[in-house]
């Protein structure tokens, strides 16, 4: 992600939105640890994982 911000001229205050398609993500420990990944990335993004029903 910072390879494509920085290719863009934006910096990661710009950034409203995240939408990952990530698979294997289905245990809570994983999800946890990619929701703190984006949380310490994008701080003060409100970052929410959805999962197919």
């Amino acid at each position: 992600m910072a390879e494509a911000l920085l290719k863009s001229s934006c910096s990661r205050s710009a950034v409203r939105a995240v939408c990952l398609d990530l698979s294997g993500v289905n245990h809570p420990t994983d999800q946890q640890r990619i929701l703190d990944w984006l949380r310490s990335d994008f701080y003060g993004l409100t970052c929410l994982i959805h999962l197919p029903l």
